[in-house]
């Protein structure tokens, strides 16, 4: 398994702030903006860990690919229920 595939880079949007600060320091362009948020690009994201530093606010964290799947899921079902 190669670091593309085992490190994702996740935003928590309650601790975001939205200065999009994020955006540009990605080398490989995996963020971009979606409703006024950053949203990471799982397919670009390299895991390289950059963004963070660059997060004022740490709100972006680097976790292995398999529990960056499971927030997502997680944050879909919240979203359906309305939560």
């Amino acid at each position: 398994m190669s670091i593309k595939e085992s490190k994702k880079a996740v935003v928590n949007l309650s601790i975001c702030r939205g200065c999009l600060q994020c955006i540009s320091s990605c080398p490989e362009g995996a963020i971009r903006v979606v409703r006024g948020r950053p949203w990471i690009d799982e397919d670009k994201c390299l895991g390289c860990g950059i963004c963070t530093r660059f997060c004022p606010f740490q709100a972006i964290r680097i976790v292995s690919s398999e529990k960056a799947n499971k927030d997502r899921e997680v944050k879909e079902i919240k979203d359906e229920l309305g939560k």
